[in-house]
């Protein structure tokens, strides 16, 4: 059976979630109140309301996408998650350059071809 897009990403987000154990690496200082954190691609927002689920309220969680179709209404997400319209293979708006301390990216590989990686990337 083909999975539509939203059961295909909410299947690769509890794959990732339950096989490396954890929504942001250890290693990450997630006791900072002030924490920045952006997600490129945010599909259906699962890794976002997970992780508003496990820091403390203050810390501002960005959703960067092209396209919002996927995601829950906002009045059903944590007041600390915020939506940026952005297409990756775009400048980023100066606003953005150096504001997050954790920028989250997966599964990007389904998209970059044509010689397009350094502008996402960058």
């Amino acid at each position: 059976r083909q999975l539509n897009i939203n059961q295909r990403t909410t299947l690769q987000h509890y794959l990732y979630k339950y096989g490396l154990n954890y929504l942001l690496h250890p290693i990450i200082p997630t006791e900072n109140t002030e924490l920045k954190v952006a997600e490129i691609g945010v599909g259906t927002c699962i890794r976002l309301i997970e992780i508003a689920r496990e820091l403390p309220p203050t810390v501002q969680l960005d959703g960067l996408d092209i396209d919002f179709s996927q995601r829950p209404p906002k009045q059903w997400l944590p007041s600390n998650i915020a939506w940026i319209t952005h297409n990756v293979f775009a400048e980023p708006p100066s606003e953005l350059l150096e504001k997050y301390d954790v920028i989250h990216a997966q599964l990007f590989i389904t998209i970059l071809r044509d010689g397009n990686p350094p502008q996402a990337v960058s």
